[in-house]
């Protein structure tokens, strides 16, 4: 796991022609806190992994439901989807037990995506099948 996570995670050498200023400064920044929601995920990831639960969760589950949300390295957020997985197991026994509200904001992030979501106004048309259309002849 944790070789097959870093050669996912290493770029690899590539020859790029010289941004503009002010882009070179946007890639940078979104570098940056590509960098940095993956330190506070694995940081996540570790703590989980280890069953060293602090009283307060939210710096635990903050970084991994990010990274569920917006990683675009799908290992990474597959990885940290498996986190969260253990995290409610370890959470099960808690008082109050956080685990409800977690999956509720799951549910809710995955919803916002109106391409993965179909809107309740205007659902999916049922695809019409052969045999449907000959018994109505």
């Amino acid at each position: 796991d944790h070789h097959l996570l870093r050669m996912h995670l290493l770029p690899e050498p590539q020859v790029t022609p010289v941004p503009a200023a002010g882009q070179q400064e946007a890639t940078g920044s979104a570098e940056w806190q590509q960098l940095q929601l993956r330190v506070h995920t694995f940081t996540a990831c570790a703590v989980v992994g280890l069953a060293m639960l602090p009283d307060k969760l939210n710096p635990v589950v903050r970084p991994l439901m990010e990274a569920a949300r917006r990683e675009e390295n799908t290992l990474v957020q597959g990885y940290a989807a498996s986190n969260i997985a253990r995290l409610l197991q370890l959470c099960a026994a808690r008082s109050p037990c956080p685990n409800a509200k977690i999956v509720k904001n799951l549910c809710s992030s995955v919803c916002v995506d109106p391409l993965l979501t179909p809107s309740a106004a205007c659902p999916v048309p049922p695809a019409s099948t052969p045999a449907i259309q000959e018994s109505s002849k």
